[in-house]
């Protein structure tokens, strides 16, 4: 498992049908057929990996909901207590009382009364109403056990009459009163039902009535509790994951049905670990606070509660986990500061920095379990040449932090060993106490002891020793000062191992610092030529510039050039005619595991017959596919053609932008159609989305993009790293940045880049990446660079037409309209 395809088949690592059952990660883990893209199937939700990367492991992950045969939590619980309502009989005289209006199942309903009017003489009250039928039901209540439970005031209670459902109360000669009654429930539940009560005061009645529910009183409870993962292995930092199902615990379908129940989880381990949570959903939450950094026995209970509080049986379990290193911070592009070296020249023999104004080496980060550690020599820098022939291998220093937990791997490894320039490979080895060892992904890097030195996958004229930003070997845009602002133009390092200070006083386009000396014999930076002196008139002029024979200005010699620039203007200005395509370029946005149909529609623009072939190879042909039918076409003079295209994304490709081109080829000549593909992650934490500001921007303006980060996962404040860049469809890089920002749910950021005055006009990409903790999304919008103010002059021209067209229609209609009214003036007149 080293991110390479060995047998130049298309597939790397787990991808390869080849590498099916190897070991691929520190904690056991092995490749699966078809890739590690999947989390479904029987095997793939209990072999305790992340199999399709989105962090969640087996049943935590929802597609494995079916093969666990795991409910989340979803069912209601219980909306009401216990409640007291009031009520009064009212009539000649009021008397107040009291009832259980919600009772729960196997509770007892409670019915008080209270009077301090004055005397009353004797007073008879019953609970119950035989004539209406508004009665205590005997299925529900034990009516027949009633009793006083406070202050019966010389009330007596009858019960000849319970089996009906109704008791009578009675007393004599008092003028106020307080007493509570008990009437047992049997423990079966009861939809609302209306209890009648009556008063009689000597010649004066008075009545009145309430209404009681008897709900489900079951408590909460969990069926089923899986900790993930639950093979026992995991690596340093991943989360264990912890869900709870089939929650039952809700009222019964009584009409006071709702509300959600919830969980408290409850996880404690080794050195100190411990999780204390509230989850509605019952399934712990995708935070750091679930990081394990220690092997050992993990202990989890999960309590169910009600919407009322009531809690029900605990549910326990435990796992011992037994934690593997992992690489934290990996050698990657963003890593290795100097991509080019130089083996033969002691300054530059080894990956650390050597310039005092540039901090920073090629780093690699591992981090163990808390009862491993690193050592001093647990680091090691192996080289490959770019066919994969070893080429050396050296321990490299070893910055232990946090006790040895974690070592930072300072690659200064000696190049001495390669001796041909060309494309080499690194990687960094890291082993712990327990020997287990970890190496990262391969990264290139470049020996160049000649500038001119090119292969096949590489070119010394790229080379930057000094990390400066300035090219030793070719132009590329730059910012400089001259003294009046800043300026963007183009240059390369003409004097590598000096840091370029970023001013040009002189406005010739070269660092201060790398200006050549005219004159000195050496042809260096801006210089055509130089012969020792500054004279002129002896082919060589005192600025450094040749100089042409006369007899070649007399015959226009000096022209050659521009006449092979129009020229060649004029070629593609006929490649262009004889065709055109839209949309140009192509945007497609697809997810992991997502299919999509796009179309383009490509035109001839001539008066005879095309015969068209089209080519998709490349960046683009592992996303796309077109009908062979529609890659070899004839069309008529003038005919368009709708090409539809199948998208599609697998469930492993990296979210990224994928840009290439469509080749359209004929004897007229070639067509490039550009296209880009944003492949988005099917479970995303964060979204980026890039937007132009202008889509056509001149040359030295400033192209400037929006870039919109939207929190999906709820991340609130976090810091992440920002990188864009513009780049063309060729994959080449015009301008690029980094910067660490921080994000407190959404976000938008505006960033730009100056166009150099003499960049290729053509469409670019606005590219954006967000990277937090591992995590990544990109997105890019297309513009085009070219001529603002010949774009303008259309809109004018089409404005003024449109003008016109209003001119003329108003026009006829005032003509129209004057013969009408001269008609009806003549009708009218002759009548």
């Amino acid at each position: 498992m080293n991110n390479y395809d060995d047998d130049n088949d298309g597939n790397v690592d787990c991808e390869d049908a080849d590498c099916f059952g190897q070991v691929f990660s520190p904690d056991g883990r092995v490749c699966l057929y078809g890739g590690s893209g999947s989390e479904q199937g029987s095997a793939n939700c209990s072999d305790g990996y992340d199999n399709d990367g989105d962090s969640y492991i087996d049943c935590y992950d929802s597609d494995c909901s079916d093969e666990c045969g795991i409910n989340t939590v979803s069912g209601t619980g219980i909306t009401h207590s216990p409640e007291n309502t009031s009520f009064s009989l009212t009539g000649d005289v009021t008397i107040s009382g009291t009832a259980t209006t919600i009772i729960r199942k196997g509770g007892d309903l409670y019915v008080s009364y209270s009077y301090s009017g004055g005397d009353l003489g004797g007073i008879t009250i019953v609970l119950g109403s035989y004539s209406t039928g508004e009665v205590i039901d005997t299925n529900v209540f034990d009516v027949s056990n009633a009793e006083f439970v406070s202050n019966p005031d010389s009330f007596s209670i009858d019960k000849t009459y319970a089996s009906d459902g109704y008791l009578t109360f009675s007393s004599s000669g008092i003028s106020s009163f307080y007493f509570q009654i008990r009437i047992p429930g049997k423990g079966v539940l009861d939809e609302s039902s209306t209890i009648k009560s009556t008063a009689e005061i000597g010649t004066n009645t008075a009545s009145g009535s309430f209404n009681t529910e008897v709900v489900n009183n079951q408590s909460p409870s969990i069926d089923v509790l899986e900790i993930e993962p639950s093979t026992g292995k995991l690596t340093v930092q991943d989360k264990i994951q912890v869900i709870a199902g089939n929650f039952t615990g809700y009222s019964g379908g009584q009409s006071n049905s709702g509300g959600e129940g919830r969980c408290r989880i409850q996880i404690t381990g080794p050195n100190g670990f411990s999780i204390d949570e509230y989850r509605n959903d019952c399934k712990s939450s995708n935070n750091n606070n679930y990081k394990v950094t220690s092997s050992g026995t993990y202990s989890v209970s999960i309590t169910p509660y009600d919407n009322t509080g009531n809690a029900g049986a605990i549910k326990s379990d435990s796992i011992s986990l037994s934690i593997a290193p992992k690489i934290t911070f990996g050698i990657g592009r963003a890593d290795i500061k100097r991509v080019f070296m130089a083996s033969s020249n002691d300054e530059f023999d080894s990956f650390e920095d050597e310039y005092n104004s540039y901090s920073g080496t090629m780093l690699a980060t591992f981090e163990t379990d808390a009862n491993n550690a690193f050592t001093s020599n647990s680091c090691t820098a192996t080289i490959w040449d770019e066919s994969g022939n070893f080429v050396s291998s050296n321990y490299v220093t070893a910055d232990l932090r946090n006790n040895g937990q974690e070592v930072v791997c300072v690659v200064d490894s000696d190049l001495s060993g390669i001796s041909s320039d060309g494309l080499y490979r690194v990687t960094v080895n890291a082993t712990d106490s327990q020997s287990y060892s970890l190496k990262t992904s391969e990264l290139v890097f470049f020996n160049c002891n000649d500038l001119t030195s090119a292969g096949d996958t590489w070119n010394c004229s790229l080379a930057d020793f000094d990390v400066d930003g300035y090219t030793e070997g070719i132009y590329l845009p730059f910012r400089y000062d001259d003294g009046t602002g800043t300026l963007t133009s183009f240059a390369c390092d003409s004097c590598p191992g000096a840091t370029n200070l970023g001013k040009d006083a002189d406005g010739d386009g070269f660092d201060n610092v790398c200006d050549p000396i005219c004159g000195d014999g050496y042809v260096e930076g801006n210089e055509e030529c130089d012969d020792g002196n500054t004279e002129n008139g002896d082919g060589c002029s005192s600025n450094c510039r040749l100089e042409e024979d006369e007899e070649d200005e007399d015959e226009g010699g000096g022209g050659g050039a521009a006449e092979e620039e129009e020229e060649e203007e004029e070629i593609i200005e006929e490649e262009l005619e004889w065709m055109s395509a839209y949309p140009d370029p192509i945007e497609v946005q697809i997810r992991q595991g997502q299919t999509k149909t796009k179309t383009f529609i490509i035109k001839n623009n001539l008066d005879e017959p095309l015969s068209l072939e089209i080519d998709y190879s490349g960046v683009l042909e592992r996303f796309m596919f077109i009908n062979k039918e529609d890659l070899d076409i004839e069309l008529e003079p003038f005919e368009s053609r709708e090409i539809s295209m199948e998208i599609f994304a697998k469930e492993d490709d990296s979210p990224d932008v994928y840009e290439g081109q469509i080749t359209v080829l004929s004897n007229q000549g070639i067509y490039s159609l550009n296209m880009f593909i944003e492949v988005k992650a099917k479970e995303a934490l964060f979204d980026v989305e890039t937007t132009m500001v202008d889509k056509v921007i001149s040359p030295g303006q400033d192209a400037v993009a929006q870039i919109k980060i939207t929190d999906i996962g709820d991340l609130g404040r976090v810091e992440a790293d920002l990188y864009y860049d513009i780049r063309d469809f060729e994959n080449n890089t015009l301008a690029y940045a980094n910067e660490t920002i921080t994000i407190n749910g959404n976000a938008t950021f505006v960033r730009a880049f100056n166009i150099p005055e003499n960049v290729t006009k053509r469409d670019y990409l606005f590219y954006s990446k967000v990277t937090y903790e591992g995590l990544i999304a990109t997105s890019a919008d297309s513009f085009i660079v070219g001529d603002i103010e010949g774009t303008i002059l259309l809109w004018l021209i089409a404005l003024i037409l449109l003008l016109l067209i209003l001119i003329v229609i108003v026009i006829i209609y005032r003509n129209n309209f004057y013969e009408m009214w001269k008609g009806i003036k003549y009708k009218m007149h002759t009548e």
